[in-house]
């Protein structure tokens, strides 16, 4: 995968008799070197119920990184504040969230970190909505 390669989006609906589908993707978003911010832009219509973020261990300079969902008009859908990225020495940061979020059509996933980082990371955001 390569930065903002969307896996299987909504092609793994899972149904049960009675219930909403569910669909599922994840989003690989790589930060380049030298910069503290990424944006990637992608299309889908779903009520989003849960959001996953993983990140990796980030910098000394770099200590928080935030997730923003935005739609094509820039307005804010979500926003995670800022997520405490220093002690994840070895291990990703994974941060599981919950929310009740409509998006729609183009939107934009906003990566912003506190400070430039020293090589390329590489984030995984996983959607689950109906």
């Amino acid at each position: 995968m390569t930065s903002g390669d969307i896996t299987g989006q909504f092609d793994n609906r899972i149904r049960q008799p009675g219930r909403q589908p569910i669909a599922t993707f994840i989003q690989e978003i790589v930060m380049a070197a030298g910069t503290s911010e990424k944006e990637e832009v992608f299309t889908a219509n779903l009520l989003l119920t849960d959001l996953y973020i993983e990140a990796p261990d980030l910098d000394p300079s770099a200590s928080t990184i935030k997730l923003e969902l935005l739609t094509a008009r820039d307005n804010v859908i979500y926003s995670t504040g800022n997520l405490d990225a220093s002690g994840n020495v070895g291990d990703a940061m994974k941060h599981p969230i919950h929310l009740q979020r409509a998006i729609c059509g183009i939107t934009t996933a906003k990566l912003t970190a506190d400070a430039d980082i020293s090589e390329n990371k590489t984030f995984m955001i996983e959607y689950f909505g109906m």
